[in-house]
């Protein structure tokens, strides 16, 4: 993902501040992120099926 803003945004990954910036990129290797839900929950931007 790349985001870009005309004004300074304060940024923050993972709950580390890292200053402020007007461009950010960034990627996720492949497998190497796992989000969990609490199970039964729907979100529309959630494609899979959620297991428990």
């Amino acid at each position: 993902a790349e985001i870009q803003t005309m004004v300074p945004q304060e940024i923050e990954i993972d709950g580390d501040p890292l200053g402020k910036g007007t461009h950010l990129s960034l990627r996720v290797q492949p497998r190497s992120l796992r989000v969990r839900m609490p199970y039964g929950k729907k979100d529309p931007a959630v494609l899979g099926q959620t297991q428990p």
